[in-house]
């Protein structure tokens, strides 16, 4: 598993011993771990968490002192207000820092500012994280006044701070300084309509912006309407996240008449933003435009059989989407037909998400006919739709098909023994099978029993979910070959 440290040594660490390893740690204080040299004189340095502050100044200022320290993991350790203000005077001796993470710990605006006095003397810095700190507008504008100082900033994140339009505003008059900038996050930071409108420039001035994530703020058609104008001059975008906003139809449009320009836009997801059937339209009417997107989500907006339909006219053209999320909609068995009806057009589908809709028994019937030609599909989510033994079994008729398939949801489909019978005979004949949620379907012990025969055939099972259903012990003993070599919840 790749850790923080082999981020930064992926060669010379192999070379240390264990004893060198224990004299630098040592070195610097029992608190700070995962200290190793990439060279002679450049070190990266996580934190643990919880660790004093002052057991933080006091190693950072020694190392300092010995080595070039290039990355920096302080998240989660409580600095506060007056720790940033110590910590500020060690930050200073770090010519070389390119990686900072300063996460959750409670800096607030004050402690924000008195950091933002020595990043300028950071010339290198490349990652900046200030998630989780109880910033407001007034430390995001003590951060502006010196990030146009800071010509490597390629990552700003600001997750879960409440800068508000006014901080949003302060920061995109200075954020086209930073021509490297290339991921920011604003998720949940209270932007609303006019912090989206003030952030238009910084899609326009900065060119290597790829990555912008504005989740969670509130932003309305009107503010989405004024973010789009930057959008369609944005040709570097691959990456945006427009969650829980509520566009509505209306913002759908707006942004629908931009994002054909998006040449580059991989990554899209608009859940739960009031969409519905009309926004679906406009928005299917230019997406084929995206000749890059590869992941598109459009789930908890309300979006029927209609908008299912618009989808489906143009699905085929997208040759690179690999990930269609339309979970907790109202698509039911019409949608799931026309959906059907393009399936084996979409290449690159591996991951369909059509959780919490209506499809019923009649929907799963519809959907199957076309889920055996999609060859590609390896994840498929059709939990909460009411399928019943009935859908179950329609299902089961074309799993054999999908010989890709890996990952199977059917949580809270109410199946019962007769489905789990019918799915089991199926699922032996998925090879690829690895994963597979039954949760919530009313299944006893006797589908119990017909599960474990048939999915014993079913080498590559991984993890088998049977939680909240009436299995009783009788159950678990006829399951317990299955347990010897994949995971089983029963709880």
């Amino acid at each position: 598993m790749t850790t923080f440290l082999d981020i930064f040594t992926p060669d010379l660490s192999k070379h240390l011993t264990p004893k060198q390893r224990f004299t630098m740690l040592m070195g610097v204080s029992k608190h700070i771990r995962d200290v190793i040299i990439k060279n002679d004189v450049q070190v990266a340095v996580k934190a643990k968490q919880g660790t004093d502050t002052q057991t933080i100044i006091h190693g950072l200022d020694r190392l300092s002192k010995r080595a070039n320290v290039i990355a920096l993991d302080l998240s989660h350790n409580e600095i506060e207000a007056e720790g940033a203000a110590r910590l500020a005077e060690v930050l200073g001796q770090c010519a070389s820092l390119a990686h900072l993470d300063l996460s959750a710990n409670g800096l607030g605006s004050h402690g924000v500012g008195r950091l933002a006095a020595v990043l300028g003397q950071c010339p290198s810095l490349a990652h900046l994280d200030l998630r989780w700190n109880g910033i407001e507008a007034e430390g995001a504008g003590r951060l502006a006044e010196v990030l146009g100082e800071c010509a490597s900033l390629a990552h700003l994140d600001l997750y879960r701070n409440s800068i508000g339009a006014e901080g949003a505003g302060r920061l995109a008059a200075v954020l086209g300084e930073c021509a490297s900038l290339a991921h920011l996050n604003l998720f949940w930071t209270r932007i609303g309509d006019e912090g989206a409108g003030r952030l238009e420039a910084v899609l326009r001035q900065c060119p290597s912006l790829a990555h912008l994530d504005l989740s969670g703020n509130g932003i309305g058609a009107e503010g989405v309407g004024r973010l789009a104008a930057g959008l369609g001059q944005s040709a570097s975008l691959a990456h945006l996240n427009l969650r829980g906003n509520g566009i509505g139809d209306e913002g759908a449009g707006r942004l629908a008449a931009v994002l054909g320009q998006c040449a580059s836009l991989a990554y899209l997801d608009l859940c739960t933003n009031k969409i519905g059937d009309e926004g679906a339209g406009r928005l299917a009417a230019v997406l084929g435009q995206c000749a890059s997107l590869a992941h598109l989500d459009l789930s908890g907006n309300g979006i029927g059989d209609e908008g299912a339909e618009g989808l489906a006219a143009v699905l085929g053209q997208y040759a690179s989407l690999a990930h269609l999320g339309l979970g907790f909609n109202d698509i039911g068995a019409e949608g799931a037909e026309r959906l059907a009806a393009v399936l084996g057009q979409c290449a690159s589908l591996a991951h369909l998400n059509l959780r919490g809709n209506k499809l019923g028994a009649e929907g799963a019937g519809r959907l199957a006919a076309g889920l055996g030609q999609c060859a590609s599909l390896t994840h498929l989510d059709l939990g909460r739709n009411e399928l019943g033994a009935e859908g179950a079994g329609r299902l089961a008729a074309v799993l054999g098909q999908c010989a890709s398939l890996a990952h199977l949801g059917l949580a809270g489909n109410e199946i019962g023994d007769q489905g789990a019978g019918r799915l089991a005979v199926a699922l032996g004949q998925c090879a690829s099978l690895a994963h597979l949620d039954l949760r919530d379907n009313s299944i006893g012990h006797q589908g119990a029993g017909r599960l474990a025969t048939g999915l014993g055939q079913c080498a590559s099972l991984a993890h088998l979910d049977l939680s909240w259903n009436r299995i009783g012990d009788q159950g678990v003993t006829m399951l317990t070959p299955l347990q010897e070599r994949c995971e089983v919840r029963f709880l």
